[in-house]
């Protein structure tokens, strides 16, 4: 947490429950904002190719 502001980023197994987690830390003492770079496993960059 820097000024407040909390960053949440990385692969989520459940992305039904990312709204959750942003809940749960925008409601901490201190938390000012919360950006959230949550995302489901196997997406982004680096995530493998899918295909036959």
């Amino acid at each position: 947490m820097r000024d407040g502001i909390v960053v949440l980023r990385g692969p989520v197994h459940d992305t039904s429950l990312i709204w959750v987690v942003e809940r749960l830390v925008s409601a901490l003492e201190g938390v000012v904002a919360v950006e959230s770079r949550l995302r489901g496993e196997g997406c982004g960059p680096h995530a493998p190719a899918s295909g036959p």
